[in-house]
């Protein structure tokens, strides 16, 4: 139902699933699996994303030919799974599925919703053409400061439910101090460049080395006004960014990136195939020492957090109410 490709999954189930059974209080990767009288039914498998408030689902694989069987088995291993991510602060958790495919209601099911759809797309080789940048553009490395440039240039690009669904920041685009930059800068895997109009970025693409397969992985972000750039964006790219042109090339684009998905394909690149991306939403409850965590930083910034406490319980029963611990390694005070 839910099973990466191999250039998609940067570690294997079997890796995934050693991993989950070596981890304990602080674990980021979980594998479950349902028996029936010593039959293996079906397995899932997620793991946690960098800040553990996040989880992607990875497989999610159904051993059953049974319509009914199999909503059963999907069921119980995705209400496993997902308890076991809320109880370690998973506030999002995602899945890709194939398109119009059994997944996507399955998903469904458990609460997960579509918020895009996204095409990969694949070139065997790179052969892009030189082509001129227009000269009111810059182009250049990326910088440690241009991680809250290139957040606006996702903000728009992406509409407002893929933003909402996906909660992202600066922060996804960080590479923390200038000082970590400068001493570990050499040894990233990852390379960026990014497309400047005078102080605001245009445009940005970065190249990742694959695991596993002999493969390279394109990311592309360009702002509608920067359009015309695009083929001469991914020409200086290939360059500065040292790409292996005899190396398959990966790029995953979602469906409202019209203008780099038309691009990408007048460079060479072919849909290999098409996914779903689906998000469900949980909550969890705050421990003090959060709120305590939060209310200095308001401070900080000036906010008069008075106004927003909590007003005193109507009914008998909500004075009784406490706090979960989150997570389960914090000793924090309940109320």
């Amino acid at each position: 139902m839910v099973w990466p490709l191999a250039w998609e999954a940067p570690h294997s189930a079997t890796h995934l699933a050693l991993a989950s059974a070596w981890q304990d209080v602080n674990q980021t990767v979980f594998t479950f699996v349902l028996c029936e009288r010593r039959e293996m039914l079906g397995l899932v498998q997620g793991t946690a994303r960098p800040g553990h408030d996040a989880w992607d689902l990875l497989r999610l694989a159904l051993l059953t030919a049974d319509p009914e069987d199999r909503e059963r088995t999907a069921d119980a291993l995705l209400e496993h799974f997902l308890v076991a991510a809320s109880s370690r602060g998973a506030l999002r958790i995602f899945a890709r599925a194939a398109a119009d495919e059994e997944g996507q209601v399955l998903l469904a099911r458990q609460g997960f919703r579509r918020y895009a759809r996204e095409y990969t797309v694949l070139c065997d080789r790179l052969d892009l053409s030189p082509a001129p940048l227009p000269e009111h553009l810059e182009f250049r490395a990326r910088r440690p400061a241009d991680a809250w440039g290139i957040f606006q240039l996702y903000c728009s690009v992406a509409p407002a439910q893929a933003r909402h669904a996906e909660g992202l920041s600066s922060k996804r685009w960080g590479h923390g101090s200038p000082l970590v930059h400068a001493l570990v800068g050499r040894w990233r895997r990852t390379r960026e460049v990014v497309l400047a109009d005078e102080n605001l970025i245009v445009g940005w693409v970065r190249l990742t080395p694959l695991k596993g397969p002999s493969a390279q992985q394109l990311e592309v972000l360009l702002h509608p006004r920067a359009h015309v750039a695009l083929p001469a964006l991914l020409a200086h790219a290939t360059i500065a960014l040292r790409a292996r042109l005899d190396r398959p090339t990966v790029c995953h684009v979602r469906d409202y990136e019209g203008i780099v998905f038309s691009g990408l394909q007048e460079a060479g690149f072919a849909v290999v195939s098409e996914q779903a991306l689906l998000v469900r939403h949980t909550a969890t409850r705050v421990t003090e020492r959060q709120l305590l965590i939060a209310a200095l930083r308001a401070q900080g910034l000036g906010i008069d957090v008075a106004r927003y406490q909590q007003p005193e319980p109507r009914a008998p029963g909500l004075a009784h109410l406490s706090t979960v611990e989150f997570p389960l390694h914090d000793r924090t005070r309940t109320n």
